[in-house]
């Protein structure tokens, strides 16, 4: 009987750590919301230009408009638990 909570509590406890962390669809989809709500690009690409592109690589991000094109790159924080990866921007340099 022991043994049986014991391992009903082990497989809880993971299944509670593998849905904690988000898919790499669902973090990627957090990460672009993140970027297109930051301020700061909307500066450094022009309030009044239309978004034409927008290319992730291994680094982060390209985000051109129709007269500039910026560098955003994506820092990934360190984190000593399960869950969705934290990370903050830097950059927005016009390439």
């Amino acid at each position: 009987m022991k043994k049986l909570i014991a391992l009903s509590f082990l497989c809880l406890s993971l299944t509670f750590q593998v849905s904690a962390a988000l898919s790499p669809y669902y973090q990627s989809v957090r990460e672009y919301e993140t970027l297109l709500q930051d301020p700061k690009l909307a500066e450094a690409l022009g309030q009044g230009e239309e978004i034409s592109t927008i290319q992730r690589d291994s680094s982060g991000f390209v985000v051109s408009s129709s007269k500039k094109t910026v560098r955003v790159n994506v820092v990934y924080d360190p984190q000593d638990h399960p869950g969705p990866r934290k990370f903050h921007f830097e950059g927005f340099h016009e390439k």
